[in-house]
């Protein structure tokens, strides 16, 4: 199976998102933040409903993370997907977490996890700060029933 098709409908939904937030933004690659974005955007994913339990104003906290991207326009962003190496690390994490539990389908929550498992960057940063850290993201996942806690 190719590791497209084992990311979930809200997963390819937040990645694409997160495709489209690039492309506005001139970007040339998806980073770590755009990922970010694509998740907070894609409100009906598991984790945008995550954030949202643990108290995040999804529209409000997008806004945030926008104005704090560093936009370096290249004026080469191209229809096709590519992602930065901390990006890259974030879904390789998303991946390894989803085996955890033998289920191979790579969901936004799983993606989530990946976010927060980065040691440095703005956007585990700004999750942290907002109370997002992995084991409130952890926590919140087991009790509404995920697969990824």
């Amino acid at each position: 199976m190719e590791l497209w098709q084992r990311f979930t409908d809200d997963a390819r939904r937040s990645i694409l998102t997160a495709h489209d937030e690039a492309r506005g933004m001139d970007a040339p690659i998806i980073s770590a933040e755009h990922l970010l974005l694509g998740l907070v955007t894609t409100r009906d994913a598991a984790a945008a409903e995550v954030l949202e339990a643990l108290g995040l104003d999804l529209e409000q906290f997008g806004n945030k993370l926008r104005g704090q991207i560093e936009i370096q326009p290249s004026g080469q962003a191209t229809p096709d997907v590519s992602f930065t190496p901390e990006a890259q690390r974030v879904l390789q994490r998303a991946y390894a977490e989803a085996r955890q539990p033998d289920d191979y389908h790579i969901g936004s929550e799983h993606i989530l996890i990946g976010l927060l498992h980065e040691s440095a960057g703005l956007a585990r940063e700004l999750l942290c700060a907002d109370g997002a850290h992995l084991a409130a993201v952890t926590a919140k996942l087991a009790e509404l029933g995920s697969s990824a806690a």
